[in-house]
């Protein structure tokens, strides 16, 4: 079973070759995931799944960005602004930039302080549906593009461009991570994979209201935040998604 660390090298790699770029002015690394998972973080204790359209980059993460390449070569000058600059340095230093960008994600999506209110609305969400479970332990959250851009219309056309090295992406992580239940929480990118047939079935399940991934249930929607997804749906939702969990 291959590791995160793999698929982000994998990932990386393929980015490269096939010249998905950033859509913005600025370069920055792509998202990475926590490369425990297949060392010394089993993928045992994941029951679901979270699938967004590529990771958001807020200022202050952009500025934490751009100080901890800064800091890892000390003769670089702070005040370049030269994205090529700045590229080269990551590349040279990859493991050590790593770690410390997905330390600081960590902070993001699990510390109370720091949190984004997007991980704070999902753990409400969870919390609803299984009292027991725990965000931090077991959900995995994954972004179906891993390009850094706040704006998710600005990145449309680069992912419907680059929509299948993207899916195969997708596919890697789901036999990996194998959850119990798939969550697409974002509605461009549910249009995106049922039109490009990415499902078992091009239909609902008739009994369960879900799609499938081969054996697992798949659960459509719109973000969770941002007033994307009304109370009414959003209790809807919980209903179902109880209900999938009792007969699976």
């Amino acid at each position: 079973m291959m590791t995160i660390k793999e698929i982000n090298e994998q990932i990386e790699n393929e980015y490269i070759q096939e010249n998905i770029h950033n859509v913005n002015n600025n370069w920055f690394p792509l998202m990475k995931y926590d490369e425990d998972y297949g060392v010394s973080r089993s993928f045992d204790a994941i029951q679901f799944l979270i699938v967004g359209l590529n990771p958001s980059l807020t200022n202050k993460f952009a500025e934490h960005i751009h100080s901890t390449i800064f800091e890892i070569e000390d003769t670089f000058d702070p005040m370049s602004t030269h994205d090529y600059g700045r590229k080269e340095i990551y590349l040279n230093n990859k493991a050590a930039i790593t770690k410390k960008l997905i330390d600081y994600q960590a902070l993001l999506k699990y510390d109370s302080k720091e949190r984004i209110p997007y991980f704070k609305q999902l753990e409400n969400f969870f919390i609803e549906i299984e009292n027991k479970t725990s965000f931090k332990e077991n959900i995995f959250h994954y972004d179906f593009c891993q390009l850094r851009h706040t704006d998710s219309n600005g990145i449309k056309k680069t992912i419907e461009d680059n929509y299948e090295i993207l899916a195969k992406h997708l596919d890697t992580i789901i036999e990996v991570v194998h959850p119990k239940i798939i969550f697409v929480f974002n509605g461009t990118l549910a249009k995106l994979l049922k039109v490009n047939n990415f499902f078992s079935s091009v239909n609902l399940d008739a009994e369960l209201g879900c799609y499938f991934y081969k054996n697992i249930p798949v659960v459509l929607a719109n973000q969770l935040s941002g007033g994307a997804t009304s109370s009414v749906y959003r209790e809807m939702l919980i209903w179902n998604t109880k209900r999938i969990l009792n007969k699976k």
